[in-house]
């Protein structure tokens, strides 16, 4: 795997994030699934119909897969795009079992970290509220906007990007 390629994989695990830049319809509800973020790695690296054979079991997973009251399990866009391009980049694709056990153990430590991930962005978002509170309290527009445009999607992005890079 190429370093552009991992940039390019590691700016769609945050596309693919709930409260990305590209909204959650776009981002979390699209390329956050399983046979839209295997499409997009196949593309990415080449071997788009092995990708996707390797989302199509992750997108049965995620069937399968109960949120109850909201706890998250694991986080499936970064399982999926973790999953697939480590399963593309180390795998061989005349034996799918064994390229299929790496997309596992990718997406396994993909989609836990992702969890974490999330978990510290939400943390992180506490600052920006503050910043908006603060622009509310002294009647500052710019603030709010700062808050929520930049500041939101900065800590998104460095929480989700970084990790999936460093990985990849």
């Amino acid at each position: 795997m190429s370093i552009i390629q991992a940039i390019l994989i590691s700016l769609f695990v945050y596309l693919a994030a709930i409260g990305s830049v590209v909204g959650n319809t776009i981002g979390w509800y699209n390329l956050g699934r399983p046979l839209v973020a295997s499409f997009v790695v196949g593309l990415i690296m080449g071997d788009v119909p092995t990708a996707v054979t390797l989302g199509l079991l992750l997108q049965l997973a995620n069937l399968g897969s109960v949120t109850p009251g909201g706890a998250v399990g694991w986080d499936l866009s970064y399982a999926t795009y973790i999953g697939v391009a480590g399963a593309l980049a180390l795998g061989n694709p005349n034996d799918m079992a064994a390229t299929t056990a790496l997309m596992w153990a990718f997406s396994t430590v993909g989609g836990a970290i992702g969890v974490a991930m999330w978990n510290l962005v939400y943390v992180l978002d506490l600052a920006c509220n503050r910043v908006a509170m603060q622009g509310a309290e002294q009647d500052n527009p710019k603030k709010i906007v700062f808050a929520n445009l930049v500041l939101g999607n900065a800590i998104g992005f460095v929480c989700r990007f970084i990790p999936a890079l460093i990985i990849l």
